[in-house]
């Protein structure tokens, strides 16, 4: 609604996130003419002292990480508005809807997976290239490396650690040592560092256990996490879903299928509207043969979640088998 509001008064829109971390912040962009970044500008004013600092603060250290920033052009917000209500002064829908509340990370979540979708490259803006085909060449490169990152947030907040880091692996093979890599690392490091420090103070906070499990389970450190999940299952009588489910994950990455899918059914004992934990039974069932059993179970996760794309590709992938 914003967007298709916004594109009304100025048609020439883009959309601009960093991808320097999980970032719940966003720039629309709009003018009356087509948009045209200057290069050799751009490049010379991000050399002002106080700027270059600035920016180098928040991972962003050279003109391309600048540019990468552009997440949708005027051709892919057209698109992803299409069917979108207009916010105006006698209809103000935005005082209103904004009144429905919805957990950040769902709509983070959503959000990002739809500017995945129709992220757009910045190169056919830009103009005055010193070098045309190496400045073209490395903004392509940018934008396959930033695609990759977008999509290793988007598992992020999916709690798919392994794909996150799958992703996060391939935007390092398009740009070695990549900083936007870097600084999403560092912000996970650095969110279980902190969680450590103050557990050390309150080492039966369920609440904290829950929060350092997760952040650890995230960053592959299983371990520690699954000994944390075990912790809260036996001493909380209201364990939150993702307890179970993220437990879950890490019996099956260590060949405890069978564990695995009792973790699970617990979890709908507890949570029987838990989309996840029916999603991932319905995965164990399909990997098992169990075809009328995963589908089941599939059917149920997009129920209780229709507008999930990753339940919807688990969903059409079962419901190709017989």
């Amino acid at each position: 609604m914003i967007l298709k509001s916004f594109q009304q008064v100025f048609p020439h829109t883009s959309l601009w996130v960093a991808s320097n971390c999980l970032n719940k912040h966003g720039l629309i962009l709009g003018s009356l003419e087509p948009l045209q970044i200057d290069f050799a500008r751009v490049a010379q004013v991000m050399e002002r002292p106080a700027i270059k600092k600035d920016l180098a603060d928040i991972a962003i250290l050279d003109v391309y990480d600048l540019l990468d920033c552009f997440v949708c052009d005027e051709t892919a917000i057209r698109q992803m508005a299409t069917g979108a209500a207009i916010n105006s002064d006698d209809r103000p829908r935005l005082e209103f809807s904004c009144a429905r509340r919805m957990p950040w990370k769902a709509r983070l979540l959503q959000t990002l997976a739809m500017l995945t979708l129709y992220h757009s490259p910045v190169s056919a803006c830009v103009t005055n290239l010193p070098q045309p085909k190496v400045n073209q060449a490395e903004m392509a490169r940018r934008f396959e490396a930033s695609t990759h990152i977008l999509r290793a947030l988007v598992q992020q907040l999916a709690r798919n650690p392994i794909s996150r880091r799958q992703e996060m692996d391939l935007a390092l093979q398009c740009i070695p040592g990549h900083p936007h890599v870097r600084s999403c690392d560092a912000e996970l490091e650095r969110e279980i560092l902190d969680l450590r420090q103050v557990l050390a103070k309150y080492p039966r906070s369920k609440t904290l256990s829950a929060a350092l499990a997760e952040k650890l389970f995230l960053a592959l450190k299983y371990d520690e996490s699954a000994a944390l999940y075990e912790w809260l299952l036996k001493v909380d009588s209201t364990p939150p879903p993702n307890a179970f489910t993220d437990l879950a994950r890490i019996q099956f990455s260590r060949g405890e299928s069978g564990a695995a899918e009792q973790t699970l059914l617990k979890c709908l004992v507890r949570w029987p509207g838990s989309a996840e934990a029916h999603d991932l039974l319905g995965g164990i069932y399909f990997k098992a043969g169990r075809i009328a059993d995963a589908r089941r179970h599939n059917e149920q996760a997009m129920r209780l979640e229709p507008g999930n794309q990753i339940y919807a590709e688990h969903y059409a992938l079962v419901s190709l088998k017989k």
